[in-house]
């Protein structure tokens, strides 16, 4: 029996709602244009791969956000996918570009671009595997949010936007990831909500979002990108 039978309402999603999951997460992350697989917003000090967006720190980087793209990497190892010659001569150096411009000039990104184009199923089962651990790991340390998260799986709404906010802004779990002592996690987003449903989850995403902004400081500050955070969890409904 599983610990938290309400795991199961994500364990047995069918193959439709996988299928648009990761339809949505390469609309939320990519706009759905292909070139955006790999990319270096100039406002970001980091570059993110795949459908999710996925980070990869250059090696040394001490950043408050958790670096996904090498977990992603194992991901494609465990399911005996192949990887580009270039990711598997990479793989545990961090990212071997310094700058936005040497990645744009790197006659690789093409390559790479192709391969995530290829393998965005890889990319989405990636994201929600991880998703359930992640639940998991929250709910074991934080129990007062099961409630919540219960109700909110029993939809394909509920079970998108949990999913979706997770790789998004991560678990809320990691104490590097906070601005004046707050974060902006799943788990700050559950503890915010009112009631347990959807309307009350976008509403307590939208105000960790906005404090998050608020909270940065003049010289690193998110505002410009709010009005899409925004967006992006409204689209929950």
């Amino acid at each position: 029996m599983a610990k938290y039978e309400f795991m199961d309402n994500f364990r047995s999603i069918t193959a439709d709602e996988f299928r648009q999951m990761g339809v949505k997460f390469f609309a939320n992350e990519c706009g759905s244009q292909k070139r955006y697989l790999v990319y270096w917003s100039p406002k970001e000090d980091f570059a993110n791969f795949g459908i999710g967006h996925f980070i990869w720190l250059k090696a040394g980087s001490r950043l408050p956000f958790v670096e996904q793209f090498p977990e992603l990497i194992a991901f494609y190892l465990e399911k005996n996918e192949p990887l580009p010659e270039f990711i598997n001569r990479h793989k545990f150096t961090g990212c071997p570009w310094n700058n936005r411009d040497e990645l744009d000039g790197d006659p690789v990104k093409e390559v790479l671009i192709e391969w995530l184009a290829s393998t965005t199923y890889i990319q989405a089962g990636f994201i929600i595997f991880k998703a359930m651990d992640s639940m998991t790991e929250i709910l074991d340390r934080n129990p007062h949010v099961i409630p919540s998260l219960k109700e909110l799986s029993k939809t394909p709404q509920g079970r998108f936007a949990v999913v979706d906010y997770l790789n998004f802004k991560g678990t809320g779990l990691d104490p590097a990831e906070r601005l004046k002592g707050e974060g902006w996690g799943l788990l700050h987003v559950l503890e915010g909500m009112k009631l347990p449903d959807l309307d009350s989850f976008i509403t307590s995403a939208k105000e960790v979002l906005t404090r998050r902004v608020d909270n940065y400081t003049d010289e690193r500050n998110d505002l410009s990108f709010l009005d899409g955070w925004i967006k992006r969890v409204e689209g929950y409904r």
